[in-house]
């Protein structure tokens, strides 16, 4: 993998006294060049892939010593991950967040390739015996953070994220629901999907933790486990796209056995997001 790097150049004109007497303390004319400071030429912009390409190196190789942080992650994805011991104003658990990044560690040695639109930014890593990795970034302040991070089975298929951003985060987002459920990820299979599309799905009927979440997820897991079986490999037989909706129909492969998969797919709250609002065994 080839990274782009841009040098920044800071360059300085300074003048040159003639010699003959030193110069006037209060002299606007001066020339010392103590007193001259050019200004320095702007920094060449950085390339937003490039910058991209080195944070998803840099965090691969911080995954895989293990010294990657929970700051890292957005605060939309430590919720998500790693919901806190009680209540907790900050909503997530520092030391959950971390224990999920070090479960990460075994990841392929396939450093994902990113393709970035605009704010986001999609890298997938090519399957090995970590699985595959998916990340996506978002800027928060002005810096990359990672706001997905997962591992697929060893057996995934590659996926290749090009195209406007419409495009690759709705090929992101199917890899990723497909990636969770195939790896019995659930509490990534229910943050990859819409709350309508799980309510209906899995209606709650408790009255404790269903009505605060919003659909039970014992009903949530049967369903998922019943669309998908066994399948270890979901490969991406078409999208199509239509303003905010998209489909996705998935080919699902469980030994000898082929089932295509329809997801229907709307945007999320935030840029770069698409989540899943119904799946559809044919």
């Amino acid at each position: 993998m080839r990274l782009a790097v841009t040098a920044v150049a800071l360059t300085f004109a300074l003048g040159c006294g003639s010699g003959s007497a030193p110069d006037k303390k209060d002299d606007p004319k001066s020339t010392n060049p103590q007193r001259l400071q050019g200004t320095p030429t702007p920094p060449t912009p950085t390339d937003p892939k490039a910058a991209a390409q080195k944070f998803v190196s840099d965090f691969f190789a911080a995954l895989k010593a293990k010294t990657a942080t929970p700051e890292q992650l957005t605060t939309e994805f430590k919720k998500v991950i790693a919901p806190p011991f009680g209540a907790d104003p900050a909503g997530f658990s520092e030391v959950r967040a971390q224990d999920y990044l070090n479960d990460r560690a075994a990841v392929t040695a396939d450093q994902p390739k990113v393709e970035v639109a605009d704010e986001v930014a999609f890298a997938a890593g090519n399957p090995g015996p970590g699985g595959r990795v998916l990340l996506r970034l978002v800027k928060v302040g002005g810096a990359w953070q990672v706001d997905w991070l997962s591992n697929g089975p060893a057996t995934a298929e590659a996926v290749t994220l090009n195209g406007p951003e419409g495009i690759a985060g709705v090929g992101f987002a199917a890899a990723a629901f497909a990636d969770a459920a195939m790896t019995k990820n659930y509490t990534l299979v229910a943050a990859a999907m819409t709350l309508p599309g799980k309510a209906r799905i899995a209606p709650p009927f408790r009255a404790d933790a269903d009505a605060d979440r919003g659909f039970n997820r014992g009903l949530l897991t049967d369903a998922v486990v019943a669309a998908f079986g066994s399948a270890d490999r979901a490969t991406l037989a078409g999208i199509t796209r239509e303003k905010d909706a998209a489909t996705v129909k998935l080919n699902l492969t469980a030994g000898d056995k082929k089932t295509e998969l329809t997801l229907t797919l709307v945007k999320g709250p935030r840029p770069g997001v698409w989540l899943v609002d119904r799946f559809d065994v044919k």
